[in-house]
């Protein structure tokens, strides 16, 4: 405890100051505190909860999202390889994961890869199970959840659950890339956003 008058440090059961003869004024702790002395905070500890919540929400929604997309763990990688004319997958063992079945067969692109049989396109899961049944006349793999299908002469694009999002309208289709895919109509190239919208026009 200090002096109020003079700064002079005090005993607690001092009633008068030594230095000046002031009657001691009891204060609350933080007058008691010599001017230039910046008390310590205790840090909060709310905040710390908080920082480790997020920490933690952000964490699992980056695995939740890494293991959703089918991307997993390098080990749960699968390679397309061609036996006696047909296409199967192994893993990194060089173990077949998924037999030779399929005409033709692509890498696995976020969970899905591209197959064809009799023809036609589908997509199957890293199980060798039809996701999307063989039914496109050309198709493409998937980036940013959707992939671009030839129906016909057009081509549109699908959803991970082979449902039809732009319908088949474009000469020429490719994969999206940062929200955007170059489309052609014609011999004139436009750009669409992920609801078919153009955000360019076509143009030559």
């Amino acid at each position: 405890m200090f002096c109020t008058n003079c700064g002079r440090k005090l005993d607690p059961e001092d009633v008068f100051c030594p230095g000046c003869g002031k009657k001691v004024e009891k204060e609350s702790k933080e007058a008691q505190i010599p001017s230039g002395v910046i008390p310590k905070k205790r840090k909060s500890s709310k905040a710390w909860a908080w920082a480790i919540l997020s920490l933690v929400v952000i964490c699992g929604l980056a695995f939740g999202g890494y293991f959703l997309w089918g991307k997993g763990s390098e080990g749960s990688s699968l390679y397309p390889v061609i036996v006696n004319g047909e296409w199967g997958y192994i893993d990194k063992a060089g173990k077949f994961v998924i037999n030779p079945q399929f005409d033709d067969a692509w890498p696995f692109s976020e969970g899905l890869a591209r197959v064809q049989v009799g023809g036609k396109y589908g997509y199957i899961d890293k199980a060798g199970k039809f996701v999307i049944n063989p039914q496109f006349d050309g198709a493409y793999d998937f980036s940013e959840a959707l992939a671009p299908v030839e129906v016909g002469d057009k081509w549109g694009y699908i959803d991970r659950f082979g449902k039809i999002v732009i319908n088949p309208q474009f000469d020429y289709a490719h994969n999206f890339s940062e929200g955007l895919a170059d489309v052609k109509v014609g011999e004139k190239l436009g750009y669409i956003d992920q609801t078919g919208r153009y955000i360019w026009e076509p143009t030559n």
